[in-house]
């Protein structure tokens, strides 16, 4: 049976490594994410009701944001994430962009209120890219998020600031993990991911504030999401990942299986 890869992830306790998009792209992604815009494509719900269709305009719209924070970034980036999460304000993956964003430029205070904007939102929906092994174009940027949250949390010397940006971490991981739409093997992984680098944050942050017990029970934390994200990586191995609907039944079982 063939079997596919859904991330770059090693295994290690590394952040994963996100690839800049040439800067040459930029201008052509600011137009192509315009553009959609105009015309009007983000509804979630149009989406939903094309599940197969291999024009997605809400992946375009995902993918071609990704691939901005991936660029260098600017104001104008910013301004059409804005423009991407008004155009469906239910959806927490715009705040989320929104952050990750923020989070590049060292601005935590927009950055973790914008990840709290996320957390807080009714659903997260992730639209599917032209990858049919499962492949979700924001994915990389959460990661990305969540890497640049714990080393500003682990090198942070205000107890308080670095306990929100954790927490709200935390928090995407347990959405990611228990109610991303749609349920899918490459989400859960991320959201082990995630989770695992979160508790390994807390624990370097707590050992410095002499927080022995909360550090503690963090590696405990680590081990049962580490248990999980094993879990879910063998899984990977073993089902077709071409097949949509092998790695949906795949991703719920695991979803049943997730630690407190």
């Amino acid at each position: 049976m063939v079997t596919h890869k859904f991330s770059e992830t090693n295994g290690s306790n590394e952040s994963p490594v996100v690839t800049a998009v040439p800067p040459a792209r930029r201008n052509t992604l600011l137009f192509g994410i315009g553009g959609l815009l105009l015309v009007g494509m983000f509804s979630v719900a149009a989406a939903s009701n094309h599940p197969s269709s291999s024009h997605d305009p809400v992946a375009s719209a995902q993918k071609s944001a990704t691939e901005m924070i991936l660029d260098s970034g600017d104001g104008e980036t910013l301004d059409a994430l804005t423009q991407l999460r008004d155009s469906d304000p239910k959806n927490g993956i715009y705040s989320y962009l929104i952050a990750a964003q923020h989070a590049r430029h060292q601005e935590w205070q927009p950055a973790l209120a914008a990840l709290r904007a996320g957390n807080e939102a009714p659903k997260l929906i992730l639209a599917k890219s032209a990858n049919a092994q499962g492949s979700y174009p924001a994915l990389s940027v959460l990661r990305q998020l969540v890497g640049d949250c714990a080393a500003e949390a682990s090198r942070s010397d205000s107890p308080e600031n670095s306990d929100d940006i954790l927490q709200e971490s935390a928090l995407l991981a347990k959405r990611l993990a228990q109610e991303t739409t749609p349920c899918d093997l490459g989400v859960l992984q991320t959201a082990g991911s995630i989770w695992r680098t979160t508790e390994q944050a807390r624990i370097i942050a707590w050992e410095k504030q002499d927080r022995y017990v909360d550090a503690e029970t963090a590696r405990a934390r680590l081990a049962d999401r580490t248990r999980w994200w094993q879990a879910v990586n063998n899984r990977i191995e073993q089902v077709d990942g071409s097949d949509p609907a092998v790695r949906t039944v795949a991703a719920t079982g695991l979803r049943a299986q997730l630690p407190r």
